[in-house]
């Protein structure tokens, strides 16, 4: 990390000491405006002017690259006219104006380093000298941003002491190809009468030709001059000089500007102490003595995950633990949020979330995908959360959806999946590129997270958990058992889905008793009415095998019989709901006597009704324990949840 900073320091002040050669070198004279039209002065760079003969000579700084940037997005030319008094005499001359913004991708902006105009008279004898180069380079401690690309950059030209000519200008970005300087680039074609004496105060002008091509400008602006007279200008002196003989032959063009000596001085001088700086670096490294480095920030992460089944969050939990401890992390998990979400609105609790963090993580599962494959179909499932917040994973989601529409980058966004989970449970909602498998990737997603690049050393803090295996951590191991034991209950029951979270239903509803008691059901079993061949919970052995496809404890359509229903409580009658209107409907077209619900009440319902008070008991046990448990002691191995 410190050889590639000391060689690129090196390198950059190698080009400055360039300046001691170089002749037409100026801080940067253009005018750079906003969209709102505000000037900043915040991008400094230094303009070497040559003629274009010289325009490719190793006297200029040209950044060559075999992976050039785009080329500028927009690029315009246009002619104004100014006035210059001679010994009492009023001459006008063209000035140029150059218009033009930066390349649009977020890479070619990164790496952009400068513009190239080069303006070429090619329309009459001699013209050589009228053309010119001017080259903008940034100073190495200036550099563009994504944000940078609304920019808008002007440049005007000396006054011009030509004879009418044609001109053509081609605007690069840095680094160009050095093959050829027709490369990608913009041209702009003008034609610009030449400077004259001024004998009325009136002109005309011309629209551009319709008819020419696009990439093609023509313009033409006939001046009120005195034809016998022109005046020859050197554009470097401060004094316009007057001629009274005619001139036929383009000027004399001197664009040079001499270099302060002070800047060759002060450049060399950088130059020599960076080459003693690189030489030292160069030792230390030789006597693996190490090099002080800044302290490594913590980075907040918000943590999304679906709970498919307790192994699953299981398994995201300890993956919040490993970033905690290892990973020099700060995690934001909502299940360890309670005390912060119960203060706050879960929606304003997530907008506030949402504005502070670094990161947003969100862990694909395939609960997560058919979750809010419903959600987009507005479709529900019927599912008990293991943890508190567990219901709430696609209202956080929405806001997560909403929030990133809003923003230009997506890159804060990471997706992350268990190992075993199948790339067809990706959500596409985020077109990113930041998509780690856990805990095969680890190490680079932490890289990601820090911004460790390749071309940086991995800072000490971060050496470890790059290098080391997960088995050489606690938590690692923990992490590489959850999802052990994820992966494997996921293989040995392969109805897992079905089972825990059945089939997704209509929200907008009107639910309607049908004045049968036998049509009411069991909270705990809402999921499950309309899956009766994959419950186990109703299968018994009472010596009979029943000749129904349906499985035991309900009849032929799927219904429990009344003795069942009656069978509970009057404690639970705030828990019994009704069935989703597509089951009514399906049964519509059949008889709804209630002889058909009401009979075969024999024991294979007795052994049913037994069976599933057991089941429910134990289901009722397990959460009420889960839900008065404080889930801070359930996760009492965490740290630093104060970040919340």
């Amino acid at each position: 990390m410190y050889l590639y900073y000391s060689i690129r320091f090196i390198v950059i002040f190698l080009l400055l000491c360039n300046l001691t050669v170089v002749h037409g070198v100026q801080n940067c004279s253009w005018i750079i405006t906003d969209d709102d039209q505000v000037e900043t002065k915040d991008i400094h760079c230094l303009q070497y002017s040559r003629f274009s003969v010289d325009c490719q000579s190793s006297s200029l700084p040209i950044l060559y690259d075999d992976n050039p940037v785009d080329k500028p997005k927009t690029f315009k030319v246009e002619v104004n006219w100014v006035r210059v008094s001679i010994s009492g005499s009023e001459w006008q001359m063209p000035q140029i104006e150059f218009t033009w913004t930066p390349p649009e991708s977020g890479g070619s902006l990164n790496r952009l380093t400068g513009f190239l105009i080069n303006a070429e008279c090619f329309s009459v004898a001699h013209c050589s000298k009228a053309s010119f180069c001017i080259m903008f380079v940034l100073r190495y401690d200036n550099s563009f941003k994504l944000q940078d690309r609304n920019l808008t950059f002007k440049w005007k030209s000396p006054p011009l002491n030509i004879n009418y000519s044609a001109y053509e200008f081609e605007l690069y970005s840095l680094p160009k190809l050095e093959s050829l300087l027709k490369s990608e680039h913009k041209i702009y074609r003008l034609n610009i009468p030449g400077a004259a004496k001024i004998k009325d105060t009136q002109g005309t002008s011309e629209t551009p030709n319709d008819t020419s091509p696009s990439d093609a400008h023509q313009t033409t602006i006939p001046p009120i001059i005195d034809p016998q007279v022109t005046p020859e200008t050197d554009l470097t002196s401060s004094v316009v000089h007057q001629t009274t003989v005619p001139s036929t032959d383009a000027p004399q063009v001197n664009i040079d500007v001499p270099v302060n000596i002070a800047v060759s001085v002060t450049a060399t001088l950088m130059c020599a102490a960076g080459i003693i700086f690189l030489a030292y670096l160069l030792y230390r490294k030789k006597t693996n003595k190490a090099v002080i480095v800044g302290h490594l920030q913590k980075k907040s992460i918000l943590i999304l995950n679906a709970e498919d089944h307790q192994h699953h969050v299981e398994s995201v939990k300890q993956l919040v633990l490993f970033l905690q401890d290892e990973c020099h992390c700060l995690p934001i998990y909502p299940p360890f949020c309670l005390k912060e979400i119960s203060h706050l609105d879960y929606k304003d609790w997530m907008l506030k979330t949402l504005d502070t963090v670094d990161y947003v993580m969100i862990v694909d599962s395939e609960a997560s995908y058919y979750l809010m494959e419903a959600e987009s179909k507005n479709n529900s499932y019927k599912y008990h959360p293991i943890t508190s917040t567990g219901n709430l994973f696609t209202d956080f989601m929405k806001e997560v959806f909403k929030e990133s529409k809003n923003t230009e980058s997506l890159d804060r966004y990471i997706m992350v999946s268990l190992d075993h989970t199948s790339s067809e449970f990706y959500l596409p909602a985020f077109p990113t590129n930041h998509c780690y498998k856990i805990i095969q990737q680890i190490p680079d997603l932490v890289k990601y997270i820090h911004h460790q690049t390749p071309e940086l050393d991995t800072h000490p803090q971060l050496q470890d958990v790059v290098t080391k295996s997960i088995d050489d951590f606690d938590t690692g191991k923990s992490l590489k058992d959850a999802l052990y034991k994820a992966a494997k209950f996921e293989k040995s029951n392969v109805t897992w889905f079905s089972e825990r979270f059945g089939e997704p239903y209509g929200r907008v509803y009107e639910n309607r008793d049908s004045g049968i008691g036998s049509f009411i059901r069991h909270e705990h079993n809402t999921e499950d009415i309309r899956r009766i061949d994959s419950e186990p919970q109703f299968q018994t052995d009472v010596g009979e095998e029943s000749n129904d496809s349906t499985g035991a404890g309900v009849d032929e359509h799927g219904w429990f019989p009344p003795d069942i229903v009656s069978s509970y409580s009057e404690a639970t009658v705030d828990q019994i709901s009704f069935v989703p209107p597509e089951t009514l409907s399906e049964m519509e077209t059949k008889s709804l006597s209630p002889s058909i619900y009401m009979g075969n009440m024999n024991a294979r319902y007795e052994a049913a009704v037994n069976d599933m008070k057991e089941k429910d008991k134990n289901m009722i046990s397990t959460s009420d324990r889960l839900n008065e448990k404080d889930e801070t002691d359930y996760y009492s191995n965490l740290k630093d949840t104060t970040w919340c």
